[in-house]
Parts: structure tokens; sequence; C-alpha cells
């Protein structure tokens, strides 16, 4: 049976594969179940959704939105443009710069630094440990 005479159709807007930019993912144990142009490498990493992320190191956790950057390792990260280094720490919101250990900050354009910090708000400049800083 020869498909000789079948009409050929060719939508214009498809994108190719190449096109779509897909994701770059080294180390084992890495789950990412949508998204594209994100770019893992290590371990026991969970991506949920988003775009244009780098992460590095182990057991981080994605949740959510575009353009972060993670290094290190047992982060939580929600929200988009973040950068966030070292380990343990939980970021949420817009646009904040995260290095230390053991933070918990949410809200947008915070720069925290040190150990155990909790910060919320935003436009907060955060350096040494065990503070506490709200508003904004």
């Amino acid at each position: 049976m020869a498909f000789t005479s079948m009409p050929l159709h060719v939508m214009r807007n498809r994108r190719t594969l190449q096109q779509q930019r897909p994701n770059i993912i080294s180390g084992t144990n890495n789950k990412v179940p949508s998204g594209r142009t994100n770019v893992l490498s290590g371990n026991d990493m969970t991506f949920i959704f988003g775009n244009s992320n780098t992460v590095a190191g182990s057991n981080n956790t994605i949740t959510t939105e575009s353009d972060n950057t993670v290094t290190g390792s047992n982060h939580i990260v929600s929200g988009s443009k973040h950068i966030v280094t070292d380990n343990n720490d939980v970021v949420s919101g817009i646009d904040n710069n995260v290095s230390g250990s053991f933070h918990t900050v949410s809200g947008s354009h915070n720069t925290v630094s040190g150990s155990n910090n909790t910060v919320s708000g935003s436009n907060h400049v955060v350096y040494g440990s065990n503070k506490v800083v709200t508003g904004g």
C-alpha cells in the first residue's frame, strides 16, 4: 500500500527540537518534569517547573519560575532571578542574592550572607549570623 496520494500539511509556526533548546542534565538521580534551557549538574536534584535555571551541587529543589543560579547543596528555591550559594538555604520571591548557610529568605531584592539569618521583605542587606529582619 502506497501513501503517495495523501495530502501534505505543513504548520509554519511549529518549532523543531533544536529550536526548543532542551535541558542539559548531568549527574545521577535528577528529576526535571518540565521546563527548557535549564542546566543541571550534580546529583539527587528535583526541578519542578521553569526555564533558564542553572543549578549545580546536590539535593537542590527548584520549585517554580526562571533565571535562577543555584550552587551548593540542600537548597529549596522558589521564584525567579535568585542567586543562591553554599548550602541549606530556603529562598522565595524575586531577585534575592543569598550566600552562606541555613538562611530563610523571602521577598525581593535582598542580599543576605553569613549563616542562620531570617529575612523577609524587600531591599535588605544583611551580613553576619543569627539575625531576623522583616519589613520593607
